[in-house]
């Protein structure tokens, strides 16, 4: 195979890259070059759980694929192949694991169009994470970045932290967006290339169009904005330096000012931009590059792909095994004694073969129970776990609540002393206060006939320092008493 380029594969359509330049190809090449394709979200089950950070690799994947088949729904009678992203949280000594899951079967028949022209695919690995090539080549600064995908079927937003892969957000496509929007698909991405989000881009007479796509945008944005809050905790994740747009080489006008709308201030916005490839093409770069590093081993690639083409003959063991005995026979037919001296190698070999197997059938043996035992206490976690989180539920709901009743009680303490205050600055008595909630309250008032103007300034006083509503319900004239029943409305 030759190394000098590879070749990436991307729906029917197939493209020689030697780490600079990008152009199409023959699927014939295959056979010649290291073959590279991507799968998008959408073609995952997704899963997101903890595991201990003293397990190993190997354990590590195998409790990661019991998780998997425990919590994300995969189906017993199916087979599946999982790859994760293990982040070590050092703070807590465990793994924060991503996991993507896709059934055999699913693999291969969203790839067998391909393989009947390539026979193989080297490596498959999630779309999303191609970002992290620009990083490795020195065309991007490592920081904490945002990379806003947008395409007319997929869409998705990536987080890097010092160019560090952390986390991604499924987000509406431009179809999803066209329909929520009631527009064409084709007239919206022309809109959104043309005018972007930004309100003075749009005449008078589309200004219902622009407020609709300004909804969707701000929407999605929000969805990214809380997972951008919630890495914060889990990876010290200090903010959002740079946004970049990876949308067929557009900015998308006016997308920095919906992330600043959402707290998201002094990021720097820019477009999609590789090394020698022009915008339209950029992304495509992008997934080229990475299975390019990939081939060179500057990138541990997450690989997914079942369709590997076999080692060469030579280098496997049968074929080893074959020019071994194909050598002794040739040596034998000149020298008797060599061939005899050869049969006793490969009896030797056979025997060491043998305990080789028998010592890899009893790691087998014990590999299953540590996995029975495995489940086991994986189900009493579980147990363990489900009592702790109805806990923590009833200790959230109380943390809930008393912010509210704090501040329903300091409201009516504060309406209490409003209103004592304002009857003593003209001299009223009340025979009764009657407060209801944080809302309104009901004084029954007295004064003598002459200063039942003071109930009237009394009201118009309470209006005044910033109430709702002062009004009166009731009033009695007893001689010279005069009574009245007044409501006052926060």
């Amino acid at each position: 195979m030759d190394n000098s380029s590879i070749i990436y594969v991307e729906n029917d359509s197939y493209y020689l890259f030697d780490g600079t330049t990008l152009v199409e190809c023959k699927p014939s090449l295959a056979k010649k070059y290291f073959v590279g394709a991507t799968l998008s979200l959408s073609d995952f089950i997704i899963g997101s759980f903890k595991q201990p950070a003293s397990l190993n690799a190997d354990a590590l994947e195998i409790q990661n694929e019991i998780k998997m088949h425990e919590e994300g729904g995969l189906r017993a009678e199916l087979n599946y192949e999982i790859v994760s992203v293990d982040h070590l949280l050092d703070f807590e000594n465990s793994y924060l694991v991503e996991a993507f899951a896709i059934a055999t079967d699913d693999l291969k028949q969203h790839f067998n169009p391909i393989l009947k022209k390539t026979k193989v695919i080297d490596l498959i690995f999630p779309s999303f994470l191609a970002y992290e090539a620009l990083y490795v080549s020195g065309q991007l600064e490592k920081k904490d970045d945002l990379f806003f995908y947008l395409d007319d079927h997929i869409a998705y937003a990536v987080i890097f932290q010092d160019g560090k892969y952390i986390a991604h957000r499924r987000i509406a496509s431009i179809d999803q967006i066209a329909k929520e929007s009631g527009l064409e698909a084709l007239e919206c991405k022309e809109m959104l290339h043309a005018k972007g989000v930004r309100a003075k881009n749009y005449s008078e007479d589309r200004r219902a169009e622009f407020e609709k796509l300004e909804l969707v945008f701000s929407k999605q944005i929000e969805k990214v904005v809380h997972t951008i809050n919630h890495k914060r905790g889990l990876f010290g994740l200090n903010g959002i330096e740079r946004i970049v747009v990876d949308f067929n080489g557009a900015l998308l006008e006016g997308i920095g000012e919906i992330f600043q709308a959402y707290g998201m201030q002094d990021v720097v916005v820019e477009p999609l931009q590789c090394l020698d490839s022009d915008a339209v093409s950029a992304h495509r770069y992008c997934q080229a590059l990475y299975i390019y590093l990939a081939l060179k081993e500057k990138i541990e690639p997450l690989n997914i792909s079942i369709f590997q083409r076999e080692p060469l003959f030579i280098t496997r063991p049968s074929g080893k095994l074959a020019m071994v005995l194909v050598s002794g026979t040739l040596l034998a037919l000149v020298y008797p004694l060599y061939h005899l001296f050869s049969i006793l190698q490969i009896d030797e070999k056979i025997t060491s073969i043998n305990r080789e197997l028998t010592s890899t059938q009893l790691q087998k043996q014990q590999l299953q129970k540590r996995l029975l035992s495995a489940k086991d206490r994986s189900k009493k976690m579980e147990t363990q776990l489900f009592e702790l989180q109805k806990i923590n539920q009833r200790y959230s709901q109380t943390l809930q609540t008393l912010p509210i009743l704090t501040e329903s009680n300091y409201i009516r303490q504060k309406m209490m002393n409003d209103v004592v205050s304002i009857l003593g600055a003209y001299k009223l008595s009340t025979l009764s206060i009657e407060q209801n909630g944080t809302k309104s309250m009901k004084l029954h008032l007295i004064a003598d006939y002459r200063a039942r103007e003071n109930i009237a300034k009394f009201m118009r006083r309470w209006m005044e320092s910033g109430y709702k509503e002062a009004r009166t319900e009731e009033i009695y004239l007893d001689e010279n008493v005069y009574e009245s029943i007044i409501e006052v409305i926060r």
